[in-house]
C-alpha cells in the first residue's frame, strides 16, 4: 500500500518549504486583487492612480513569487546544462 502524500510534501514525503511559500504567495495575491476590487468597487473616487499601480505592482510580485521559485527549482535540481539542452 503506497503511503499517502500531502499537499505541502514532494513525492518521496518529505515537507517542502518551497510549496509552503509558493502557496502563501498565490494565496496572498488573490486575497489583495480581491481587497482592490472591493475597495474601487465600493468608492473609486478615494483611490488615486499612483495608489492603484502600486498595488498592481504588489499584486504583480506576489503571483510572480507564487510560480518563479519552483522553476528555478527545477533548472537547479536537473542542472543547467540539461535544461538548456530541453529547451
Amino acid at each position: 500500500m503506497e503511503k499517502q502524500v500531502k499537499i505541502f510534501e514532494d513525492d518521496m514525503g518529505n515537507k517542502s518549504g518551497m510549496r509552503v511559500m509558493c502557496m502563501f504567495s498565490m494565496v496572498t495575491a488573490i486575497v489583495l486583487a480581491i481587497i482592490m476590487v472591493l475597495c474601487v468597487a465600493t468608492s473609486p473616487e478615494s483611490f488615486s492612480t499612483n495608489v492603484m499601480t502600486f498595488l498592481l505592482i504588489l499584486d504583480g510580485l506576489f503571483i510572480v513569487g507564487a510560480f518563479a521559485p519552483k522553476a528555478i527549482q527545477k533548472v537547479f535540481e536537473i542542472g543547467l546544462e540539461k535544461y538548456l539542452k530541453k529547451v
